[in-house]
């Protein structure tokens, strides 16, 4: 347990500072490099390129091995996730973890790559007392970049700072219901332009990080 706690432990002081103010923040190289390659083998081995129709086939698990343990237990992401839920990261539960294969930039063989978002969703919606509470009863999410993401190929998509609009319409909200109509129609209910105020994550480092708490594409 110690070692845990003790390994990797830097300042995450700024990037929570960013989670609070944007609802997302980036950081470099966040796992070792012979990880990633791992990870990226392991995708490899269990993700299957696009058919020559277009259409996609999907892998549930068991993914084998032990790469997904590996990642949920990496010393760098328990630490970060202690400092944002505010408690011991070694009492942290992990919720899903998901493998996804990204595009290649638009070309003639793949011409359905393209910039932008193909919709907008908020995983769930939060009271305002379980995300100022500590330890924090919410979730977050990390989305970890195993090579160059550029635009228009699965990079992550967010509104900078609609967690809060988010927070300040959940105050309000008693029933299943009612999150749920909240859901169906975001930017009404946030008051937000959501195409015009989204921006997209691509990122030229080759291992990155990005947190959300921010609706995500």
């Amino acid at each position: 347990m110690d070692a845990v706690k003790a390994a990797h432990r830097p300042s995450w002081e700024q990037h929570m500072r960013e989670l609070d103010e944007l609802g997302y923040t980036v950081v470099p190289e966040v796992l070792p490099r012979s990880l990633t390659a791992r990870v990226r083998a392991a995708m490899d081995a269990v993700l299957l390129p696009p058919q020559p129709d277009g259409s996609r086939v999907s892998k549930v698990h068991p993914i084998p091995g032990s790469i997904m343990a590996e990642l949920a237990a990496a010393p760098s992401l328990l630490s970060m996730a202690g400092a944002f839920y505010r408690c011991d990261p070694l009492e942290l539960r992990l919720g899903e973890q998901v493998m996804i294969r990204s595009d290649p930039p638009p070309t003639a063989d793949h011409p359905a790559a393209r910039p932008g978002a193909m919709g907008w969703h908020t995983d769930f919606i939060f009271p305002p007392g379980s995300y100022e509470a500590t330890p924090r009863r919410t979730y977050f999410q990390f989305f970890l970049h195993m090579n160059t993401v550029q635009p228009g190929c699965a990079a992550f998509m967010i509104v900078p700072g609609s967690h809060k609009a988010t927070l300040a319409v959940a105050k309000d909200l008693t029933t299943r219901e009612e999150r749920a109509a909240v859901r169906a129609n975001l930017g009404e209910s946030l008051g937000l332009d959501l195409d015009k105020n989204g921006i997209e994550v691509s990122l030229s480092l080759s291992l990155s990080l990005s947190l959300s708490l921010s609706l995500s594409l």
